[in-house]
């Protein structure tokens, strides 16, 4: 036996059993699948070794490691799937739109990497990560190996020894530039097939932010700014001094002023230099939109106009409102306070920060900020999502952009036609800030002196206003204030690009430093700070507040349900209606209470329907129609489908379960509970007094909610359902579909899918269960349009026990959090309790597709 050959193996390895030296290539193919293969195939050339002890060991050896890659990278995978900090990444947009086209072009990559060499490791780890079909997985790798082995070995048995000098120089050169060579070919046509030149540009946008500190996020930038308050408070014996800097406002202007409130006190006492605001009364979306019409009519507004919420965040919810029809989309029942305001033409924007020390009798402008509206320019060629990408600045903020102009990023701009990418002059939101001193000058610092003095208790924030002319701004003319900011506020002037990160830090330390003094000069007049407590509680009060702006639960109308029993199980389909800045869903493959649940969530973790493998399954719809009092630090209601995900097929332990819930902080609702195996159809309504139970028969029936016009919607909706059920192949798969991408009567809010300008159907889920097994389908989009679309599938779990079919349970350590009982059930019901627990006999094993 050559010595290229026996290097593998041990010396005495031919006198070995058979079965042993197959086992030992097996083992080999673990360290180099190739170099093991060719040396079993030199071996059986020589005579040395039976033919098919030699290929039985290198198949089943590369066979077995393909496995074990995939088998590694799923069990891994599903527990980084369960870190909080990889769930954030995990759900982005671009990850979640790379697995769906992994798991579609899946089985042709696991041909194609096998001839490609350095492609298999991360293709099958891949394919485990993303739950591609175990079966299949073997499937296929097993042929692709066995072919694979049949070549290799063919090419052995022409080439012969000789074959051992070519593995040197193979091993040493060849080897390195064939993998990084045959890595970048597979790169660039892998990138390209994903659309991934978009995901590259995106990834240079997130260098981007970093390397430039003007998009660092809040929590890295303000630290030192945070250190710097620590040691002003020091200085001036205070750490809630700048609560008292503006004593006529609440809480200085810190944490969560109103805008109306200061906008109302500037009407009175500098009407025409305010850009005036009005509240918007009402609870239901109808009752805000009459409000709406009679505010127009009643001080005389004309279009285009501005809605937006009462308590800013970061100039989210602000809109430009164009016709009633606009004014429809932005207006939202319950929940926040929104204004409407008279629109300043400008059409110039500005930041002036003022200050003025208690004891002085005239104020000074501290800072200017001249904003910038970003546009695009077409070229006739590109479309607006490839101008985006290639403008150095705004791909930066190509996320923001994207989720504005999300039915417009596909349209091609005529040459010379000018896009604007930011109304809002807010830098979160897209606009270009720069130092704007140049407009300074001593009749506009007088004019803003003037109108801060008339306003009782105002010493120090910034003013946004709109202005026709840099000439009529000097003069203090010609000018429009649309918001007031207090203490909180900042010289915005520092975000100009040119301006280095110290000089930042200089002029929020100068500000600092006067906000703080400014409050200890209040304080020696008698002016009593907040205490921290009472702030901290003011804080976390608004920070809820903010986080339901940002979930935006009233917005929130999970549209149309659509049940229909089958022979051997039923079939459910969900469209989801959501404000079209949203952020989409994903799909999960949860593990809960022992059970495997399926079913889309949202990066909050809250989901709208779902299904487990004791084939029950959940459906969300929001109760519109029912009015109620705004709540305080509301529940989003998606989180209660993810607290009763894991409940059995028991109507009375899923009760208990959701009386658990803190329903007194939930808006109302209707859910959807689907029994399987009980053939049992329940509907159970919360309207923030009562939960009412309704059991329905078992046959196909629909449920549509909307904050647009509840009852009308309801009403058209069910007369397109009737008439589809006496269409030919009701309640099959295709009709479903068909029926949840139905425009009747007319594309529009009363549409099945639903297309509005501010919102639409942005995804449907489809749940699919039979005797055997449930399987889940979503698509991340209309039925109307290309969506991508994911699946997965489990085996129902059932276990006998005491002559009677029970869910079979696994080990799990989740526990749903307990708040207490929040309200009563207006029917009375026993709660069903095992006198002994129930016994683990089985483990769970579901496969997902």
């Amino acid at each position: 036996m050559p010595e290229e050959i026996t290097a593998w193996f041990p010396s005495d390895f031919l006198q070995w059993p058979a079965f042993y030296q197959a086992g030992l290539i097996a083992l080999l193919t673990f360290v180099s699948e190739d170099l093991a293969c060719i040396s079993a195939a030199l071996l059986i050339g020589i005579g040395s070794l039976p033919w098919w002890v030699g290929w039985s060991g290198a198949f089943l050896g590369i066979w077995a490691g393909d496995a074990s890659l995939y088998g590694f990278a799923r069990i891994v995978g599903d527990r980084i799937r369960q870190w909080k900090v990889a769930q954030r990444w995990l759900d982005s947009p671009k990850v979640r739109e790379s697995e769906a086209w992994f798991e579609k072009r899946g089985l042709v990559i696991l041909w194609i990497c096998r001839l490609i060499p350095g492609t298999r490791l991360p293709t099958y780890l891949a394919a485990g990560f993303v739950h591609l079909p175990f079966l299949s997985f073997l499937v296929i790798t097993g042929i692709a190996a066995l072919l694979w082995t049949v070549v290799i070995f063919l090419a052995v048995s022409m080439v012969g020894l000789a074959i051992s000098d070519w593995l040197k120089r193979f091993e040493h050169g060849v080897l390195g530039f064939l993998v990084v060579a045959s890595l970048l070919f597979v790169g660039i046509q892998w990138l390209q097939r994903m659309d991934c030149w978009r995901l590259l540009t995106a990834n240079r946008a997130a260098l981007d932010r970093w390397t430039r500190w003007e998009f660092w996020p809040p929590w890295l930038f303000y630290c030192p700014v945070a250190l710097d308050c620590l040691w002003l408070g020091i200085k001036y014996r205070g750490f809630s001094l700048p609560t008292v800097a503006n004593p006529g406002i609440e809480t200085g202007g810190m944490i969560g002023e109103s805008k109306f409130d200061l906008l109302k006190d500037l009407q009175r006492v500098a009407p025409e230099y305010t850009a005036e605001a009005f509240p918007i009364a009402g609870r239901s979306h109808q009752e805000r939109v009459t409000a709406f019409e009679h505010l127009m009519k009643e001080h005389s507004l004309t279009y285009p106009v501005i809605i937006k919420p009462d308590i800013g965040q970061r100039g989210s919810g602000v809109r430009k409102v164009g016709d009633i029809a606009d004014a429809q989309d932005c207006l939202q029942p319950d929940g926040f306070v929104q204004i409407v305001q008279r629109y300043a033409f400008g059409p110039h924007e500005a930041g002036v920060f003022y200050c003025r020390y208690p004891n002085e009798a005239k104020g000074s402008v501290f800072a200017i900020t001249h904003k910038i509206f970003p546009k695009l320019v077409g070229d006739g060629r590109q479309t607006l999502r490839e101008l985006i990408g290639r403008d150095e600045r705004a791909r930066i903020m190509a996320s923001v952009y994207c989720r504005r102009f999300e039915n417009q990023l596909d349209r091609v701009l005529l040459s010379g036609e000018t896009f604007r990418l930011v109304e809002a002059g807010n830098h979160a939101q897209g606009c270009i800030f720069k130092d704007g001193m140049f407009l300074h000058s001593p009749c506009l610092e007088a004019r803003i002196d003037e109108i801060s003095q008339r306003l009782d208790g105002f010493f120090v924030g910034r003013y946004d206003i709109r202005y026709e002319s840099e000439s009529l701004l000097r003069s203090g003319e010609g000018f429009q204030i649309v918001e007031l900011n207090g203490a909180a506020s900042e010289a915005t002037s520092i975000y100009d690009p040119d301006n280095s990160l110290r000089s930042a830090y200089q002029t929020l330390h100068r500000q600092w430093d006067m906000v703080f003094a400014i409050g200890a000069a209040n304080r020696r007049r008698g002016v009593r700070p907040l205490s921290l407590w009472r702030l901290f509680g003011i804080w976390r009060r608004y920070q809820a507040q903010a986080k339901e702006h940002l979930l935006a639960d009233w917005f929130e109308t999970m549209c149309t349900v659509t049940f229909i029993p089958t022979p051997d199980g039923y079939r459910l389909g969900m469209n989801r209606d959501e404000q079209r800045t949203r952020a989409k869903g994903g799909f999960s493959d949860l593990r809960l209470k022992g059970l495997s649940v399926l079913g889309p969530s949202e990066p909050t973790g809250g989901m709208w329907t779902c299904a487990n493998a004791t084939s029950s399954a959940l459906a969300l719809l929001n109760w519109y129609s029912k009015p109620v009092a705004p709540i305080k630090n509301p529940v989003s209601r998606g989180a209660l489908v993810a607290a009763l995900a894991g409940c059995r097929q028991s109507g009375e332990t899923a009760k208990s379960q959701l009386f658990k819930q803190p329903l007194n902080r939930i808006l109302p609702f209707r859910l959807i509970v689907v029994f399987g195996a009980e053939q049992s159809l329940r509907e159970w309504r919360w309207d923030t007094e009562k939960v009412t139970f309704v059991d329905h028969s078992w046959s196909s029936r629909q449920w549509a909610s909307s904050g647009y016009d509840e009852p009308a919607v309801q009403r058209s909706r069910q007369e397109v359902f009737e008439r589809a059920l006496s269409l030919e192949g009701a309640g099959e798969i295709e009709w479903l579909r068909s029926l949840h991408g139905s425009h009747e009567p007319t594309k529009g809010a009363l549409s099945i899918c639903m297309h509005r300008k501010e919102a639409a159907t942005v995804s449907y889920t489809e749940t699919d269960v039979d005797r055997e097994r449930v399987r889940v389908r979503y698509c991340n989009g209309p039925l109307c349009e290309s969506g991508w679309w994911q699946e997965r599938e489990m085996k129902l779990e059932t276990l006998k026990w005491s002559g009677e079919s029970f869910p079979r349970a696994g080990l799990s350590n989740f526990q749903v959090p307990s708040y207490g009982r929040g309200a009563q059930a207006s029917e009375g019901g026993r709660l069903v309790r095992l006198s002994s627990p129930l016994r683990i006999f089985a483990s769970v094993w579901s496969e997902g597709w």
